[in-house]
């Protein structure tokens, strides 16, 4: 069998979260105690499932706490995915748009919070397109349309990332992904930026909502995106700042999903 190697994590926000399984009719006893529940004892079952945080309740995790899951899950060996705003995505059984309007997964598989470190084919990013192809391989996603968003600064006068672009091209060809891949010259976003982002550094948050409006500028519309989770930091101290640093960088998207991956 396959072995379990990825760990998917709420995002850590300000968004109450809702437990959708009591309102599903599989895991809810009638009115009358009736209907078939397949030899399960409902109570016995929601005991072992806490119930998720109220309005009024403090929070189970504080940041250190939560970065400190994502780095000993990295260490471990697994995959990591953080999701935000999924909350916001229709239920599969309203389906995918007419025909009008089909749905796009959106990748963009380079760490935006580093520009100087731009790679298209480490594991992260090859895990990213492996999870949408996975995605788009669902039934209710199966129409839906796999954009991939390659950032490039193209007033530096150098024109590597015409060759990155086909290198790129190449590599989807060998992996047989069907997808459509969009240049997005970002020079006046990564100017913000300044220099490599070495653990401690602190990134402006003028260059943090750079990215964001960047992101809603070209993938507003997208059903789903795929973003590079970039490396917690070492240091507990730092938590809260890399927590803050996803937050601006993924705020008002809608569903999202920050990857992190080890293994492929």
């Amino acid at each position: 069998g396959m072995k379990p190697n990825t760990l998917v994590l709420g995002f850590y926000d300000n968004c109450y979260p809702e437990d959708y399984f009591l309102q599903d009719p599989v895991f809810c006893e009638g009115d009358r105690g009736e209907g078939d529940n397949f030899g399960v004892d409902l109570p016995s079952l929601q005991a072992h499932f806490q119930p998720v945080r109220h309005a009024e309740s403090p929070r189970a995790l504080q940041p250190e706490e939560y970065v400190s899951i994502i780095r000993d899950a990295i260490k471990m060996g697994k995959n990591v995915c953080l999701g935000r705003y999924f909350f916001q995505l229709p239920p599969e059984s309203k389906g995918i748009r007419g025909n009008d309007n089909v749905d796009t997964i959106d990748v963009w598989p380079t760490n935006l919070l580093s520009p100087g470190s731009a790679s298209y084919a480490d594991v992260s990013s090859l895990f990213m397109l492996q999870m949408a192809c996975v995605l788009n391989m669902a039934s209710r996603w199966r129409r839906a349309r796999l954009r991939i968003y390659v950032c490039v600064e193209s007033e530096s006068g150098d024109q590597g990332w015409l060759a990155k672009e086909e290198q790129f091209r190449e590599l989807l060809g060998k992996l047989r992904i069907r997808a459509a891949i969009k240049i997005v010259p970002w020079d006046n976003v990564a100017r913000m930026f300044r220099g490599p982002n070495s653990e401690g550094q602190k990134v402006s948050e003028d260059f943090l909502c750079g990215v964001n409006a960047l992101l809603k500028e070209h993938s507003s519309t997208a059903a789903v995106r795929f973003l590079y989770l970039p490396h917690p930091p070492s240091s507990s101290e730092l938590s809260q700042q890399y927590v803050t640093q996803l937050d601006m960088l993924t705020r008002d998207l809608g569903p999202t999903l920050l990857i992190h991956g080890v293994t492929p």
